[in-house]
């Protein structure tokens, strides 16, 4: 799938559905073990339809990649920079760096002086997220049922 026909592109309305369809097909494939019930009801509440329009609507950024037929991958920002939700279909196909780095430079245009962008990476994403330049800020963490690792990625002062 590296090649040229993926676009990435905001969400458009309507497309939360089909969005959220592919965060619970590939959360249930990759990280449902690391959950608690009440942690994998807390993600499902996050990543339901009517709460993501709600967040776009309200100037959320949610950035979506699609192949020539569907919704491939997408990454979700909350607030200046901190990823809430990225996932991807296929791994190793570029889709996430081609998401993430989207995503940053809509982040810097909208503030010019951010300085690193945050996640909350899954036990499972760990490696992914090392590849794409973050590094762990503490130790692995267990809050409200859901294990995580707090990485950070530092933005180059210089713009591409």
């Amino acid at each position: 799938m590296k090649d040229n026909k993926l676009n990435i592109r905001t969400i458009q309305p309507g497309e939360e559905s089909l969005v959220c369809d592919l965060v619970t097909h590939v959360s249930r494939q990759f990280i449902l073990e690391e959950f608690t019930p009440e942690g994998y009801g807390l993600f499902q509440t996050y990543a339901n339809p009517d709460a993501m329009a709600d967040r776009v609507k309200a100037g959320g950024l949610v950035l979506v990649c699609e192949s020539a037929t569907s919704i491939v991958g997408m990454i979700e920002l909350r607030g200046e920079n901190h990823i809430a939700l990225f996932f991807v279909k296929s791994l190793g196909q570029g889709i996430g760096r081609a998401l993430f780095d989207a995503a940053i430079q809509i982040k810097r245009r909208e503030t010019p002086g951010l300085t690193e962008i945050t996640v909350h990476a899954s036990l499972f994403a760990v490696p992914a997220y090392v590849g794409l330049g973050f590094e762990p800020t503490g130790p692995e963490c267990f809050e409200n049922g859901i294990k995580y690792v707090p990485m950070e990625y530092r933005i180059a002062r210089v713009l591409p």
